[in-house]
């Protein structure tokens, strides 16, 4: 099946419930994980593969531009921290799924944690996709940082 999930984009699949885009009922539109995350605040981890993933990395490095890498708050790779074994390009991080999170917790905290992995990024911006949040100071920061003409 080439059924995407509305909500993470993952493909719908109903043979394996620990891995992404698990959903009982295929003719349903989002996976069992963006339901609970949506619907109940639940939030679980899924097992995925790299290779693709590393795969595309490598032949990003030999472009040397800017790499826009986007990650979901909620499913922050454990091997992100890996990402320069793979490219040596510079790297802006945004940080997508701010709207999620409890106002409470403060952008210059989110910020901090992302410090943690020492990924060495030239930049960092925080991002609601579905509020269309934030989107103005992404567009300065790739502009800033881009390297293409």
């Amino acid at each position: 099946m080439n059924k995407k999930c509305s909500g993470c984009g993952s493909f719908l699949q109903n043979e394996s419930i620990d891995k992404e885009g698990y959903i009982k009922d295929i003719s349903k539109d989002n996976c069992e994980r963006c339901f609970r995350i949506t619907n109940y605040g639940d939030y679980k981890q899924v097992v995925k593969t790299n290779d693709e993933y590393i795969n595309i990395l490598t032949n990003i490095n030999k472009t040397k531009d800017l790499v826009i890498l986007v990650v979901d708050i909620f499913n922050i790779n454990k091997d992100l921290s890996h990402i320069r074994d793979y490219i040596d390009n510079d790297i802006l991080l945004v940080i997508n799924k701010r709207d999620i999170l409890p106002r409470s917790i403060y952008d210059i905290r989110l910020i901090e944690y992302f410090n943690s992995y020492n990924l060495d990024l030239v930049d960092k911006v925080l991002i609601s996709s579905s509020k269309n949040s934030n989107f103005d100071e992404l567009m300065d920061k790739i502009i800033k940082h881009k390297k293409s003409k």
